[in-house]
């Protein structure tokens, strides 16, 4: 996503501002379109290292979605 003038989209709550976040007029990116079509992996495009209820979720562990055999899949 980026601004309907090219800028970067402003960091989401609690990093940022809400009102700021919430009203910003953004566009979908080529990349964006591309990961939503399932051509382009939105973790190896931008990366993934959150904590999420006490678990580090990075690239080398994140469970995949397998869309064509609609399962989960373990990293490997």
């Amino acid at each position: 996503m980026q601004g309907d003038d090219g800028s970067p989209l402003p960091a989401p709550p609690p990093l940022g501002d809400a009102r700021t976040f919430a009203w910003f007029p953004a566009r979908l990116t080529g990349a964006g379109r591309d990961v939503l079509r399932g051509d382009a992996d939105r973790v190896e495009l931008l990366g993934l290292d959150r904590w999420v209820g006490g678990t580090h979720v990075t690239a080398d562990n994140a469970w995949r979605w397998d869309r064509d055999g609609r399962r989960l899949v373990a990293p490997v």
